[in-house]
């Protein structure tokens, strides 16, 4: 969805809470169990728009920005959540 979103010229959020956080953690091998990999998707789209990552996602799961691939990641709290929900038209959750 953000693909699309960024060839119509909408430069998407991308926000990761709760167990989310995990799709940012490096050396996994998903195709080793027979999952496709984003890394290199997870990647293009944390040059063109960073990704988010809440705060306390990350401390309920014991993890740092270091355990993190190397995307661009912005670790934000629950106030700027709650300020980047406001500020968009549209909120779609997976």
């Amino acid at each position: 969805m953000a693909t699309a979103m960024i060839a119509i010229d909408v430069l998407p959020k991308i926000l990761f809470v709760d167990d989310g956080v995990y799709c940012l953690v490096k050396n996994q091998k998903p195709e080793a169990i027979g999952l496709t990999s984003f890394r290199e998707r997870l990647k293009t789209l944390s040059d063109l728009v960073g990704l988010l990552v809440v705060s306390h996602s990350l401390i309920e799961r014991n993890l740092r920005d270091s355990d993190f691939d190397t995307y661009n990641v912005k670790i934000i709290s629950f106030d700027e959540v709650a300020e980047l929900i406001v500020e968009n038209d549209a909120v779609i959750t997976f």
